[in-house]
């Protein structure tokens, strides 16, 4: 696990005049330690890093590849793009596990499933191979992984526009998903939304970003005829008590998320909010800081205009790790662990 302690160097992707590179924050100061020398396809694309334990997987789009990912070690050096999948138009990139595995979605909207075909492609490997998908299932991310063959990936179930949340667990052994149980009263508006009049029922929709540990999960979720960032919610779902715990996120989106051994989940969003999830207390709303944000070795790092702040993950002991001026270099990413905890 990457550590976030203030004496402790903090990997990041970085973006300047002369393009991407792989950057360290460490000692008060950030340290450019590779380029990212790829050929880009936009000059100012979406990026993220996922640090696992096989080394480092860059997601960035490039011109090299119709999949926008590239794998080296874990300093950074020598990225080089993965395979593409000849003939298949990326849908979305759904994340990558602990050992490095990636899975992808393609062919969006030319294939009977709701969300594409999904494909894999394990660390080292040239081959990406097909996960056998039913045609009314449509998935929305990796949300944590067992071993090496066993992924868990949030989604949906159902007709398009008629999907309902659902959980899946993936064995790229077999090539086969098949559907967790959830909790059978499903989710419902806590009393001061129902007030509100949301304008859709949160028992429909699908499960997107998500994280778990053990047997809670905490996604993001929307319902497939609003848009995302003005109708977004929290799902907490507990499979071990049968529990369901939900909020609304209206016109903010989730940076990030992450579930602890102890059953809380933290959950960060753009508008400068720390969601709290306990089984005792269910969810809690805090004022925070806004930037961009990321859970890394048990730390809350949150990177804005003028500097790099860690923080405990409720958002105290904010410490700063780096002063920012005008001429730095844009952070684009912290290079933080894969989502979800590993099960043994």
């Amino acid at each position: 696990m990457i550590d976030a302690a203030p004496d402790a160097a903090v990997p990041v992707v970085v973006v300047d005049t002369s393009g991407l590179a792989y950057a360290e924050i460490e000692g008060g100061e950030l340290r450019r330690v590779r380029r990212i020398t790829w050929e880009l396809a936009q000059r100012v694309p979406h990026v993220f890093a996922v640090a696992h334990d096989r080394g480092l997987t860059v997601g960035a789009t490039i011109q090299a590849s119709n999949m926008p990912l590239l794998v080296g070690p874990a300093d950074g050096s020598d990225l080089q793009p993965v395979p593409s999948i000849p003939e298949r138009r990326l849908s979305a990139v759904l994340g990558v596990t602990h050992d490095g595995t990636a899975l992808v979605q393609v062919d969006w909207g030319r294939s009977g499933s709701p969300n594409g075909r999904c494909f894999f492609l394990r660390w080292g490997s040239q081959e990406w191979n097909e996960i056998d998908v039913p045609a009314s299932v449509g998935l929305g991310g990796v949300v944590g992984s067992a071993g090496e063959d066993t992924v868990y990936v949030s989604g949906a179930t159902g007709p398009l526009f008629e999907h309902r949340p659902a959980l899946f667990e993936v064995d790229l052994a077999e090539r086969t998903l098949k559907e967790l149980s959830l909790p059978a009263q499903g989710p419902t508006w806590r009393r001061r939304d129902r007030l509100r009049r949301y304008p859709f029922d949160p028992s429909e929709g699908q499960l997107d970003l998500g994280a778990g540990n053990g047997e809670l999960f905490v996604c993001v979720a929307a319902d497939m005829d609003w848009n995302w960032d003005d109708h977004g919610v929290l799902h907490a779902i507990d499979r071990s008590r049968g529990l369901w715990s939900t909020v609304t996120l209206a016109f903010d989106q989730v940076l990030d998320l992450q579930v602890t051994a102890d059953g809380t989940a933290h959950v960060v969003t753009s508008k400068g909010r720390l969601w709290t999830y306990t089984r005792a207390k269910g969810w809690k709303r805090t004022a925070f800081r806004r930037g961009n944000a990321a859970f890394l070795g048990g730390r809350l790092l949150v990177s804005t205009e003028h500097e790099v702040v860690s923080c405990a993950v409720d958002g105290t002991d904010a410490r700063t790790l780096l002063q920012r001026d005008g001429t730095s270099p844009q952070i684009r990413c912290f290079a933080r662990p894969p989502t979800g905890v590993r099960r043994i």
